[in-house]
């Protein structure tokens, strides 16, 4: 049975219509999936009785988790076009190098994140329903699908009007050639602002693939869990989490005072993502930086990738600032004027040009010389040896 929500859009509850035409089932309005669950002592009054055993607390956390979360199912009309599934999850990494969003499956995202506001884990499942139809599937806690729903929309930057961006892209003969080679994609953002900030303190100093591996340290002892398709998927610490992180991480106890004060940041509503996508980018990149251990790079990335504001220049990313320099005749922040409204995500395309290099390069070299009737080809554009292999994560 299809119905819609309160504001229109359609939604297909419990299994999908594949599943439906198979078993014949009727649809089920929710389904429970997984989620996290909290240890902690026995509740008072009950101090005389035996502990339960592991078994038994598990089953009990399980139940637990299975009231608190639910499933659901929502439709969204966006064309193929619009948005390519396999082309996004591929170039997720670029934009959040701890992305959750790959999936075992090439055509679907998985992405994860933290409610705003709660901090309740929240799974999606991303696939196409058709070429006009984009589904998302839930796992969502029981008051929260809603805003899950929203927030998702911006991690998947469908927020953004795709075809206002295409008409920057036109201006632009670059853009051109990196939007012909995947004309649906899109940044897949971090879960939020807070989470971003969370992974700017966490790689500051350290070279890429360290960085991931302190973060996953930081998410095993101090995360939550939650189902995507039956199977646990991890998810950031959320803020009550990281009040006290553990020496176990082995972060450092600056990195770990500054993760407090992210936490504190964060349930006071500094980090609010929508707060900070209704600025002008400049004035909350500046609103960020009064955060500590937050430098103009990782106040950037915060609201560009995090918050998911669509119009950020990232002026302090030295990979794309090379990249620019070879391929405009003005200083970077002066080409990228003309990307304005959406100079995040050209700025992300133009990053993918540079972490792909040659291979993405000579395609999208090829069609700017077959446009514009150049002689030659540029050559790719030349890679900092440690940039390439795994650039210090905070550049």
């Amino acid at each position: 049975m299809t119905r819609t929500d309160r504001t229109g859009h359609p939604w297909v509850d419990g299994t999908s219509n594949d599943e439906h035409s198979a078993s014949g089932e009727p649809f089920s309005e929710h389904r429970s999936c997984g989620g996290a669950g909290h240890r902690g002592p026995l509740p008072a009054g009950i101090s005389g009785l035996a502990r339960p055993s592991p078994a038994t607390r598990g089953a009990r956390a399980a139940r637990e988790r299975a009231l608190r979360h639910s499933e659901a199912r929502r439709l969204e009309p966006v064309a193929a076009e619009e948005f390519d599934v396999l082309a996004s999850c591929a170039a997720a990494g670029v934009v959040n190098p701890v992305s959750e969003g790959c999936s075992p499956a090439r055509d679907e995202l998985w992405p994860t994140f933290l409610l705003e506001g709660t901090w309740e884990p929240v799974g999606l499942r991303v696939r196409r329903r058709s070429q006009a139809v984009l589904e998302l599937h839930a796992c969502v806690p029981g008051d929260g699908l809603e805003r899950a729903v929203a927030q998702a929309r911006r991690v998947l930057s469908l927020g953004c009007d795709g075809q206002a961006f295409a008409a920057v892209v036109d201006r632009d003969p670059w853009l051109r050639g990196v939007r012909r080679r995947a004309p649906g994609l899109r940044p897949v953002l971090f879960g939020s602002a807070y989470e971003a900030a969370c992974w700017a303190v966490v790689c500051q100093g350290l070279r890429t693939p360290q960085a991931v591996r302190a973060f996953h340290r930081l998410v095993a002892r101090h995360g939550r869990t939650v189902q995507v398709a039956g199977r646990d998927r991890t998810v950031c610490p959320p803020p009550s989490e990281l009040r006290s992180v553990a020496a176990a991480t082995r972060l450092s106890a600056e990195k770990r005072r500054r993760l407090a004060v992210i936490a504190a940041a964060a349930e006071s509503g500094l980090l609010d993502g929508p707060a900070l996508r209704s600025m002008d980018g400049a004035d909350a990149v500046a609103l960020v930086r009064q955060l500590p251990g937050i430098g103009p790079f990782s106040a950037e990335l915060i609201v560009a990738r995090g918050a998911g504001h669509p119009d950020v220049f990232p002026a302090h990313d030295r990979l794309l600032s090379r990249l620019m320099v070879q391929l405009y005749d003005e200083p970077p922040e002066a080409a990228a004027a003309a990307w304005a409204p959406y100079r995040s995500w050209a700025s992300f395309l133009l990053r993918t040009v540079a972490v792909r290099a040659d291979r993405w390069w000579a395609g999208c070299v090829a069609g700017r010389d077959h446009e514009d009737g150049a002689g030659a080809s540029r050559a790719a554009p030349g890679r900092d040896r440690r940039e390439g292999r795994g650039v210090v994560a905070q550049r």
